[in-house]
């Protein structure tokens, strides 16, 4: 995954994509199984990121859920939600069909879909079906009943989004309160210096726990306790926990492919600090930033948590959808101002 941290490694052949398919399924609480999903054993959750070319590195877990980092990002498992994002050229969507089948075994019915990812930096290195969202959007109404969008330029950086709302279909609506919000800001162009510290190459760097401090994720969202990974010879991934809420970071370092992308579900009513503090962090030339969120969310509604100016940026694009149903979106992108 390394390469010379001054030089654009594409042009030596070297590549590797950043930007990350995203895959979350909620589910109806069923008591009648405590613990849902939690209760899948180890080997089978195995098994499923096998099906994705990928492996489980390390897990934590608390009261809430158990986290999973991944060779190409994460996998987080509630009672009654999965969310596993994978980098790479990885096949996300050929895990659906093992999913539903533990899904099964607690009685868990359907309730929210998303499926989402950036566009790729070089589509046609991917593999079926994730060679077009046209496939991918496919492969999803094969097994669910759901919408597809498109936000941003297309003849830029753009957001694929496809979603299936089962909320006011179920025989009766779910326990769920209806709050849920998250955050994924996607950074590309990364500041050379500020890359430096994701190579082991560099002594001052090799130890995961001591970059989380030192580049300044630990301060992001106090208390979180993390799991963090550096792989060889560069790259960097994080998952963190502060009771029932995540963060996760995941950095491609490399130039001339450079990519690092942060997501939280943190319950925040405001991401006009957490936003800019990321950016402090990583200093990336441009940006775009995505807020899913429920009618009950404590940020409100997604377009106004995002709607901020952003010091040392100026804002290039932004679109709203309430999706036809009980959440909305947002995003937003950024470039970096001259002066």
């Amino acid at each position: 995954m390394g390469h010379d941290l001054n030089t654009g490694a594409a042009a030596h052949g070297h590549f590797f994509e950043g930007p990350e398919k995203r895959l979350q399924i909620e589910f109806k609480e069923n008591h009648k199984y405590p613990g849902g999903l939690r209760n899948v054993p180890r080997e089978d959750w195995d098994a499923l990121v096998g099906k994705v070319n990928a492996l489980i590195l390390s897990t934590t877990s608390t009261e809430h859920f158990d986290s999973y980092v991944l060779s190409e990002s994460s996998l987080f498992v509630y009672p009654w939600k999965c969310m596993i994002k994978t980098c790479g050229t990885t096949t996300l969507l050929e895990c659906i069909p093992l999913l539903m089948e533990y899904a099964r075994r607690f009685e868990l019915e359907v309730e929210y879909v998303t499926f989402s990812r950036r566009n790729f930096m070089c589509p046609d290195r991917q593999h079926f079906p994730h060679c077009s969202f046209e496939h991918e959007v496919e492969i999803l109404n094969s097994i669910f009943d759901g919408s597809a969008y498109v936000l941003g330029s297309l003849t830029g950086e753009h957001w694929h989004l496809y979603v299936a709302d089962y909320t006011g279909k179920l025989d009766s609506r779910s326990s769920h309160v209806r709050d849920y919000q998250c955050l994924e800001i996607m950074m590309s162009d990364l500041d050379r210096s500020t890359m430096r510290q994701f190579y082991k190459a560099d002594p001052a760097y090799v130890d995961a726990k001591k970059t989380t401090e030192t580049c300044g994720l630990a301060g992001l969202l106090p208390g979180t306790i993390s799991d963090e990974h550096m792989f060889d010879p560069c790259g960097y991934s994080m998952n963190g926990h502060i009771n029932d809420q995540y963060c996760t970071v995941h950095i491609t370092p490399e130039a001339g492919f450079s990519y690092v992308s942060y997501e939280t579900n943190a319950h925040v009513d405001c991401y006009g600090k957490l936003l800019p503090a990321t950016l402090d962090i990583f200093r990336p030339g441009k940006f775009t930033a995505v807020v899913l969120a429920d009618i009950d969310a404590k940020c409100g509604h997604s377009s106004h948590c995002l709607a901020l100016k952003v010091p040392g940026y100026e804002l290039s694009y932004k679109t709203s959808s309430d999706l036809g149903g009980t959440r909305n979106v947002t995003l937003v992108t950024y470039i970096k101002s001259a002066n």
